[in-house]
């Protein structure tokens, strides 16, 4: 009563209208916004907290059970396969096991040899679709199950077959995409790391020294490493160590730190000026603590996406690395998903699922990434905490 009282006095005194004190009183825009207090508190509360919000956006939940699945998919195949991934399906004749169609495809039209065709019709003539054509010396053009033939040429137990077909040296398809996403995704997550951790560190420090000679003298660093065109650097680089998996990850690391170090100087430099640091470093707190325990949680939504896309931005450099010809394809060359992709362009017009399976699993990696880091940043990031989610 005594503060209407007040308030009634205050209008009349300084003749403020319903109108001017509607103006005065603080809008609340979007009623789902809350303070960025709520996401304080302990370590455990603050984990389930984080957790219930990244649960509650369905799109990166759908994005991260389709990665999930993936991997799961990928370590089964590899795990299951009867093949290797530098072998041929089979040690027949090349001519029945390289750039074989997928084996759903049932009986399809070849060309062999007279001898081979004889050792056919000694094992089974009925393999033997219709009447053969000869088409030249020692040629004919014949209808079969090429996977029978195999089959009916070893005499094993266990069927041979390839999902999507084999590639020109009869190396299954099928298992190279799944172990080439496996370690594409392995390689990217140790390059992300790795550039996250480093840039991290010194990104942080540099921002919380802003303005001053160490801040100055590391981004003059940051400057000569990105005025380095990346290819010439990258030339040079797997001239000294090579294209081997650790090679990789040392290369792209070495030449990719500098981003995750730009971006972290960026959003330490927006939350080091606020009032809780100011309050921490009042009652004694190290420069150590000050970045490690308040700035860098602050940002760790923004930090938490950055490392997602950057695991995203790796599986496409290796790919690419394959795309510019740095890793050449040969009979022991470890599955790449870039290499697959440029290897099997030879074969779209006989097996199009040769091109389009490891070209579909790149694409999906890489979108539901996306989705899962924004899922990510979301989750982590105050400013954008809702109460529904809460």
């Amino acid at each position: 009563m005594e503060n209407k009282n007040i308030s009634l006095a205050f209008g009349k005194k300084y003749k403020f209208s319903q109108a001017d004190k509607e103006l005065l009183k603080f809008s609340n825009i979007n009623k789902n916004i809350v303070s960025t207090s709520s996401v304080t508190g302990k370590p455990a509360k603050l984990f389930v907290d984080v957790l219930k919000r990244f649960l509650a956006n369905k799109y990166a939940v759908s994005a991260l059970i389709i990665f999930i699945l993936l991997l799961v998919t990928a370590f089964i195949a590899w795990a299951f396969s009867p093949f290797s991934t530098t072998k041929p399906i089979s040690e027949v004749s090349s001519t029945l096991v390289t750039e074989l169609r997928p084996s759903f495809q049932g009986d399809v039209t070849f060309t062999l040899s007279t001898e081979l065709l004889q050792e056919i019709n000694k094992i089974n003539s009925s393999l033997i679709k219709g009447t053969p054509k000869n088409i030249g010396p020692e040629t004919w053009v014949v209808t079969l199950n090429p996977y029978e033939v195999i089959d009916a040429i070893d005499k094993k137990d266990v069927s041979v077959y390839a999902f999507m077909g084999t590639d020109s040296y009869g190396r299954d398809i099928w298992l190279r995409t799944w172990v080439g996403t496996i370690n594409a995704i392995a390689i990217a997550f140790a390059i992300a790391l790795i550039e996250t951790i480093i840039g991290v560190i010194i990104g942080a420090f540099l921002g919380f020294n802003v303005g001053k000679r160490i801040d100055t003298l590391g981004l003059r660093l940051i400057e000569i490493f990105n005025a380095i065109p990346w290819v010439v650097l990258f030339i040079i680089l797997v001239g000294i160590f090579g294209t081997s998996s650790l090679s990789l990850i040392l290369i792209l690391s070495l030449t990719g730190w500098t981003g995750a170090a730009s971006t972290t100087r960026s959003y330490t430099i927006t939350v080091k000026d606020e009032e809780y640091v100011y309050a921490s470093q009042a009652i004694g707190a190290s420069k150590m603590r000050l970045i490690f325990s308040h700035i860098l949680p602050a940002i760790s939504g923004k930090l938490a996406n950055s490392f997602v896309l950057r695991i995203t931005a790796g599986i496409q450099a290796i790919a690419g690395i394959a795309f510019l010809g740095f890793i050449k394809e040969g009979v022991e060359s470890a599955p790449n998903l870039g290499l697959l992709i440029t290897s099997s362009a030879s074969l779209i017009n006989q097996n199009p699922w040769a091109l389009a399976f490891p070209s579909l699993i790149l694409l999906v990696i890489s979108l539901s990434l996306r989705f899962v880091a924004l899922g990510f940043h979301d989750a982590l990031d105050p400013k954008v905490v809702k109460k529904g989610a809460a």
